[in-house]
């Protein structure tokens, strides 16, 4: 199985990430900075920033500033949360007088229930995220078993001209935290981050080769569960007028 080098694994990054948000918080409570990014923002809510980014888009999120950027996919500026929006937001959410006063039609309460039900929804999958990127990571290399492992979501990390640089697990502690701090991090799979730009042509082949071990490998369970599949439908066939059905 072909395989990329890795410096952490999600532990590892988990640690690191938890570690460099929380100071960027404490700068915010701290006053040194006036507000936070995108990734200490739902650090700080205990969310995942997919579920913050679409809670903005659909105009049901904290508020907050953005400026114009055009790193990462050129989808987003880059967008900053006051910690005291962020606690007003968590409280309007969660607290039924507030509902009670807000909600004024269907159509709205249904989005808030929702947006609720997303929350719990999403501490699930965070679980379930945390379980697979395990089976999936040691701390020597990651490789892909599959077609389902090498279109597995992984966070990767872009510098300021959008290319690809690699992901959480594969770059070194400096610019994993730079990328926190600068929200270059998007969650793609690795089939979609190959059609992108990259930095380094190198890294790129290394994980070119990692999904094409995979496909292969995909490819050939592909071809024996077909052959397997045809020969009993065949066997079945010839045995008492059975239907063949497999």
């Amino acid at each position: 199985m072909s395989a990329v080098t890795l410096k952490r694994d999600a532990d590892g990054y988990q640690a690191l990430r938890a570690s460099e948000l929380e100071a960027e918080i404490e700068r915010a409570k701290s006053g040194a900075i006036q507000s936070v990014g995108r990734e200490a923002a739902s650090y700080y809510l205990g969310i995942h920033t997919r579920t913050l980014s679409r809670y903005n888009a659909q105009g049901m999120g904290p508020k907050s500033t953005s400026l114009s950027s055009s790193g990462g996919l050129g989808q987003t500026a880059k967008v900053f949360y006051k910690l005291s929006d962020l606690d007003e937001w968590r409280e309007q959410l969660s607290a039924s007088s507030y509902k009670e006063r807000k909600i004024k039609s269907s159509v709205a309460a249904k989005k808030t229930e929702l947006a609720l039900l997303e929350l719990e929804l999403e501490n699930k999958g965070l679980q379930s995220e945390i379980a697979r990127l395990r089976r999936l990571l040691d701390k020597k290399g990651m490789g892909f078993a599959g077609i389902h492992d090498a279109t597995a979501t992984l966070p990767w990390i872009f510098d300021d001209q959008s290319r690809v640089l690699g992901t959480v697990y594969d770059l070194n502690d400096a610019d994993v935290i730079s990328a926190l701090t600068q929200a270059r991090i998007e969650h793609l799979s690795a089939l979609d981050a190959l059609e992108l730009q990259w930095a380094d042509i190198n890294v790129f082949v290394q994980w070119a080769d990692a999904v094409r071990a995979a496909l292969s490998s995909g490819i050939q369970d592909l071809d024996e569960l077909r052959a397997a599949r045809v020969q009993r439908h065949e066997l079945m066939s010839h045995v008492g007028g059975g239907d063949g059905q497999s």
